[in-house]
């Protein structure tokens, strides 16, 4: 960006760096002027400064940090991290929440499914991504209390559905909603299909929902075995539908590969990984979020709650000798954690001697009265504090240091990176649980939040910083199409056109090549076997080493990741015996996968779209991936 205003200035009381503007490649500008920018803002470091004074304060009732939050300005405006989505768009105006993502559970009742499309309105209209746990409902065909028969989980979800598209407009994209479906309803294999265009009956489709499976241990040891499995009504109890465990491992799969959905989500690993004071209490994760990296109870009395942040691995090795780096961030996403609640409740919750509710009665008699649509997520918030510290960047650290993905090195940067933030935000939660208290869920155990760690996608998080990699994933393209608001952008992998420049082949005669590979290295001769593996693209690479650095990281992550996996289907002319290779690669990646990690998120497929030839403005369209915008991280 070229800017007007230059070097160090006073802004809302801190001392912001307008010369940082420099560190911003024009997308990353037209990113932040489509999506985050507020009233008079024209520069990213006046949107940073915003978000970091917001930050610095902990809640609604309590002075800004001006210390925090010249620290989190620095490390914003530096790439070191970004705040998520709804911080950076939402914290210090008037508009929208700061809050990332909402769970929510849905009772078996007239009363509970009119409760759930209530809340849906008061958290969807706030810009908070969503999702939402089924498996309660009873199936089609169970008789209900007034003698009739259930129509089934899969038209309640249809309103949900065009809930939705009324929720899906504004700065941010809003209105998006997964919902979540046990392996063993009896709906599955419908839910399974309900967002193919084709087959079966037009209203009981959800083409504008995401969807998601839990599945667990007994399921995964049925198709291990080509065992039957039962179908169950959550009811009744009994068993409606008994089928193959594999046929229906390959229709899940199947769908995957067409629509890229649903998510697996396995439930056993979910729940075994709880922290014990939350198992003590009875509580219990049904289902995951928006984007499969939020693992956190629910209930009819509990919607779950997580704000989000994420570092920039990209430049580990600088923010790693800053002392206060991760703990300034686990303080500042408790603060904002503070503003929520405090948004709907008042303030004798936090009296001299607080008296802690013990349930949601309890808890309603401190909501306002206009924010009573917030009740079940902020007394879910205030009873185990579970924030999300996430990471980006963690391809373009490697290819930075000239680091292959797949290997021995990658694995142990990858350990000893998530090893440093967790015991870095663990050292701080403990700290803030002396001088704040302890979060009710965790009592005696001396830490302020039930929850540290989870790894959102970050599509737009990472564009932000500099173009870094997206996640925990491999780059899909050396060379790509970004589109936002205001134009489409061809962006181009830094490190390999600096090692292009040094080879002195960094021509557009050698990056049409690259994009005419769809972003692939592995046709420029002038290129070492090393170099090339260093550059793979996401497709090219291993998936394999997709799950194991997730399963490596995991020990450190107490929720979960949002793990995408990449293939390349052969062209149709290959013969049968190539295809069925490439089915087999597909379904042992996803098998490791369900197996050991807690959840698996898209299945996505290389498209030449990517790498389209664009000029640098084109009509207004919005960004290309129907990602959720409330958790990038």
């Amino acid at each position: 960006m070229i800017s007007s205003k230059t070097g160090i200035q006073d802004y809302l009381g801190i001392r912001i760096d307008y010369d940082r503007e420099k560190l911003l490649d024009t997308f990353s500008s037209e990113t932040l002027k489509d999506r985050y920018f507020w009233e008079e803002e024209t520069y990213a470091q006046e949107a940073y400064a915003r978000a970091a004074v917001f930050s610095s304060t902990h809640g609604s009732r309590n002075s800004p940090d001006y210390e925090l939050a010249q620290r989190l300005y620095d490390y914003a405006s530096k790439n070191w991290f970004m705040f998520s989505t709804p911080i950076l768009s939402n914290g210090g105006t008037t508009r929208g929440l700061p809050i990332s993502c909402f769970l929510n559970y849905v009772p078996d009742s007239r009363t509970g499914l009119s409760e759930h499309y209530d809340e849906n309105i008061w958290l969807a209209s706030s810009g908070g991504g969503l999702g939402g746990y089924w498996g309660e409902v009873r199936s089609n065909g169970i008789v209900t209390s007034n003698g009739s028969q259930s129509t089934g989980t899969i038209p309640f979800m249809h309103v949900v559905d065009s809930q939705m598209l009324a929720f899906n407009q504004g700065v941010t994209r809003r209105g998006s909603y997964a919902a979540y479906l046990d392996i063993s309803h009896p709906e599955i294999e419908e839910f399974i299909a309900m967002r193919k265009t084709t087959g079966g009956d037009l209203n009981r489709k959800c083409l504008n929902l995401h969807n998601g499976i839990t599945i667990t241990n007994e399921f995964l040891k049925a198709v291990k075995e080509n065992n039957d499995w039962r179908l169950i009504d959550p009811k009744t109890k009994q068993a409606v539908k008994t089928l193959s465990a594999r046929e229906l491992w390959f229709q899940l799969l199947h769908t995957r590969a067409e629509t890229g959905e649903p998510y697996i989500i396995n439930i056993d690993n979910c729940n075994n990984a709880l922290n014990e004071y939350q198992k003590n209490l009875g509580l219990y994760v049904n289902q995951s979020n928006l984007c499969s990296e939020i693992t956190l109870p629910t209930s009819e009395e509990r919607t779950a709650v997580c704000c989000l942040s994420s570092v920039n691995l990209e430049y580990f090795d600088e923010w790693k000798e800053s002392e206060l780096f991760v703990s300034d961030l686990i303080v500042m996403l408790d603060n904002i954690l503070q503003h929520f609640i405090d948004s709907v409740v008042k303030e004798e919750l936090f009296s001299d001697i607080p008296l802690i509710p013990q349930n949601l009665e309890e808890f309603m008699s401190y909501v306002k009265e206009d924010k009573k649509g917030y009740a079940k997520a902020a007394y879910s918030a205030y009873r185990e504090r579970a924030v999300g510290l996430g990471a980006m960047g963690f391809h373009a650290y490697l290819q930075r240091n000239n680091i292959p993905f797949e290997g021995m090195y990658a694995s142990s940067f990858n350990n000893k990176a998530f090893k440093y933030i967790k015991e870095e935000a663990s050292r701080t939660s403990k700290k803030l649980g002396d001088l704040r208290g302890e979060a009710p869920d965790m009592r005696s155990s001396g830490l302020r939040n039930s929850h540290l760690l989870a790894i959102a996608p970050n599509a737009s998080s990472s564009i932000i910083c500099g173009g870094t990699s997206p996640s925990i994933e491999p780059s899909r393209a050396n060379i790509f199409t970004h589109k936002t608001l205001t134009g489409s952008y061809k962006v181009k992998n830094k490190y390999l056109k600096k090692l292009l420049k040094k080879k002195s082949i960094d021509t557009e005669e050698t990056w049409k090549q690259i994009a005419a590979d769809d972003g692939s290295v592995q046709g420029i001769k002038e290129l070492s076997q090393e170099e090339k593996e260093i550059f793979k693209t996401a497709p090219e690479i291993n998936q394999i080493w997709c799950v194991e650095h997730a399963y490596q990281r995991q020990e450190y992550i107490c929720q979960s990741q949002s793990v995408n996996l990449f293939f390349n289907p052969p062209p149709a002319t290959e013969d049968q015996e190539i295809h069925d290779e490439f089915l087999e690669y597909v379904n042992n990646v996803h098998w490791v996968g369900a197996n050991k990690l807690k959840s698996l998120y898209y299945l996505r497929s290389n498209s030449a779209r990517n790498t389209e030839n664009v000029n640098v403005k084109i009509p207004r369209i919005n960004l290309e991936e129907e990602a959720c915008l409330s958790c990038e991280g």
